[in-house]
């Protein structure tokens, strides 16, 4: 009979070996994974109400814990989080997903006016127009549009 101990140490030795294997498996497969992912979406869906509606999702989350929770971040999280973000990719994504709102910021701010008392109607202004700017440069980066109509503004 096998023990779950050493079942657990072989997995993850073997997994760990098989990086190699794991890149050369996804490697021109971009296209592929595309069009499966987008073609699932109504199925997604419909998934994520069920784990919903039957409470599954909550259960997972229940048995998980917060302890649990808190572990796998502190230690997983924690751990890959450096190498993630000193990623060259990582780095060219953030600049990519991030430039344009910055840039929405930094041109909403260059032409704000004064500031005002705090909590005066101007610095609320000058907040939501910061706001604006850069919720409108993350709908647009994404394909949407932005309505101030849409938040009761």
């Amino acid at each position: 009979m096998a023990d779950i101990g050493r079942a657990t140490q072989k997995w993850a030795q073997r997994s760990a070996a098989a990086s190699g294997d794991y890149r050369t498996g996804v490697q021109g497969k971009g296209s592929k994974w595309l069009s499966n992912t987008v073609g699932a979406q109504n199925l997604w869906q419909q998934r994520i109400q069920e784990a919903a509606t039957s409470g599954s999702w909550q259960a997972g989350v229940q048995s998980a814990g917060a302890g649990g929770w808190e572990q796998a971040a502190a230690s997983k999280g924690a751990q890959n989080y450096g190498p993630g973000v000193s990623n060259p990719l990582s780095q060219q994504k953030y600049s990519q997903n991030f430039g344009p709102v910055l840039s929405a910021i930094n041109g909403a701010v260059s032409g704000l006016g004064p500031r005002g008392a705090p909590m005066s109607a101007e610095n609320m202004a000058r907040a939501q127009a910061i706001w604006q700017a850069a919720h409108s440069a993350s709908q647009s980066r994404k394909g949407g549009s932005y309505s101030t109509t849409s938040y009761g503004y």
